[in-house]
Parts: structure tokens; sequence; C-alpha cells
């Protein structure tokens, strides 16, 4: 009975804030608004999930990578945007980010997929050669001042499916087990201009 009625407060607490956020005023017109945002960020990391990890074979992801990004936001209203990313000196890649929650503070981007191009050689389990990978992840930014923002993103880096699971049948589950846990994690700085 008493959980029921905690339930019933959190509830009744997310239709007030909801329904305060939809009464609010929107904000005034700004010129600002319909252009488009570009932001610049750079940075470091590894995969923290292979850390005690138990697996067959052993790792062959990256220890440590640097990432350079571009991102390209919609106007300030739209959730979406694009990323062009370059993980020094592996390859070149693209993601489609979509805001799931964000304030004038703090953005949320979830699943963020896209395809990543290896050019030297893929970011996880490398002892798989392939030319390209398909990618997913989330991230988290948060506006330190004015045009800086601290970013912490991690992406996951699976081989290409249209050939791996064929080439290495029942050895591929242990090749996207590594994959998934060798996700990159890069905590970094933005400039928004």
């Amino acid at each position: 009975m008493r959980a029921r009625r905690l339930v019933e407060a959190a509830i009744l607490v997310l239709a007030l804030v909801a329904s305060s956020r939809c009464l609010a005023e929107p904000d005034p017109p700004d010129i600002n608004r319909a252009k488009f945002e570009t932001q610049t960020l750079m940075g470091g990391g590894g995969p923290i999930g292979l850390i005690g990890a138990n697996l067959p074979e052993p790792v062959s992801t990256l220890p440590l990578s640097v990432r350079l990004a571009q991102r390209f936001r919609l106007p300030r209203w739209s959730p979406v945007a694009l990323e062009v990313n370059f993980v020094v000196p592996i390859g070149l890649g693209v993601n489609f980010l979509c805001d799931v929650y964000r304030s004038d503070r703090v953005r949320l981007h979830l699943i963020d997929p896209g395809i990543h191009w290896n050019m030297v050689q893929p970011v996880s389990v490398t002892r798989v050669g392939r030319s390209w990978d398909v990618t997913f992840g989330a991230g988290i930014d948060v506006r330190l001042n004015g045009q800086l923002w601290l970013t912490l993103d991690w992406r996951a880096y699976l081989p290409d499916p249209s050939v791996v699971p064929y080439k290495y049948g029942d050895w591929a589950r242990p090749i996207y087990k590594e994959a998934a846990l060798g996700g990159q994690l890069w905590l970094g700085i933005a400039r928004v201009w």
C-alpha cells in the first residue's frame, strides 16, 4: 500500500512538472535561433568496459584514443545534430545525434547511430580486419561558460555486420562482445561557434 502511494505521488509530481513546462511562457524571439550551431570538440579516453573483462581471446581493442569532432546542430528548437569525427589516426566517422534532454546548461544524447571508416586500423577488435564499423553511443554535454562545454561521450565500434558473422560464424559472438565492451569513453572540451 505504501509503495503504491509513493508511485502515485511520483506520478503527480511528474504531471505537475510537465504541465508547468507546457504552460511556461515561450522564450522571447531571438534572431540567433534561426542560425545553425557548430561545436568543435577534442577529447581523449579509452575502453573502460574491458577493465577486468573475461574474454576467450586476447583483447585487441585500442587502450587509448584521441578524438576530434565537429558537430552541426539544427536551430535551437530542434534536438538533431550531425557529428563528423576523426579518431586520431585511425579513421573518420559520421554520427547522427538526437538530444533526449536539452536545457541551457545540459544536453543528453542517446543511441548516436553512425558509420566509421577505418583508414589505418579498427578502433575495437583490431585483430579482425575490416574497412568500416557501425557505431552506437551516448553522451552528455555540460556548459562551463558562454561558449565552452565539457563533454563525455561513449561510442561502440561494431565490426561490419555484412561480413563478420558470415566469415567467423560462431566466433563472431566474442568479437561483438569485445567490441561492445571496448566502447571508447572520451572526456573532452568543446567550443560553440
